[in-house]
């Protein structure tokens, strides 16, 4: 019998004092299509004239932030945009370095900048993304590191941020909050500290 990765799940369990491995068959990942989470984003789509003006405009200023990503090496563009509690819109674009691992995502460098401003009383996100020479189809998701990074804003001020996340033409755009998108998170409240003193 031939096993493929992906199509197995391990399962340990323990039977008289011994570990036993039994092999489960799962669905694959990736779709026929070659998209995974398609059918899953689907019940958050909402379309951009039902919007609220405040997210238009925060999805808006995410797509214009788009245009300043630094990509040289995987030629891939995106944009974020964070809302303040006091409405303030703040931006950020993917950033590259040569030494890959120093790479910073659209999402944590507005985040980070909004930081750098004097703002942690973060409400909602906004993100788009296109390719060099094609547009995204399915909305692109902030990825696993920039949902943590998302998490911590959101306990710290104490926020179930929005995300809001598009295609490059924004025909399909998402929203969900953060807890959804990265549920059982692990963040700065585990840790036992007063967040209140964080707080800005």
């Amino acid at each position: 019998m031939n096993f493929r990765i992906g199509d197995i799940m391990e399962e340990t369990r323990k039977v008289k004092g011994a570990i036993s491995l039994e092999l489960t068959f799962n669905e694959p990942y990736f779709s026929k299509r070659g998209i995974g989470d398609e059918e899953s984003i689907k019940k958050y789509e909402i379309p951009f004239e039902k919007l609220k003006p405040i997210e238009r405009k925060l999805l808006i200023a995410a797509k214009n932030a788009m245009e300043n990503a630094y990509n040289p090496y995987s030629h891939f563009y995106v944009g974020a945009a964070v809302l303040t509690r006091g409405g303030k819109i703040i931006v950020g674009a993917n950033s590259e370095n040569a030494s890959y691992g120093n790479t910073l995502c659209a999402e944590r460098t507005a985040l980070f900048a909004a930081n750098a401003q004097g703002h942690r009383d973060i409400i909602a996100l906004a993100t788009i993304a296109r390719g060099e020479d094609f547009d995204t189809e399915v909305p692109s998701a902030p990825c696993g590191l920039c949902r943590q990074a998302i998490i911590e804003f959101a306990q710290i001020s104490n926020q179930n941020i929005e995300v809001i996340f598009s295609n490059s033409k924004m025909t399909r755009i998402a929203v969900i909050k953060i807890k959804d998108l990265l549920p059982f998170a692990f963040g700065p409240g585990d840790l036992n500290i007063d967040l209140s003193k964080l707080r800005r």
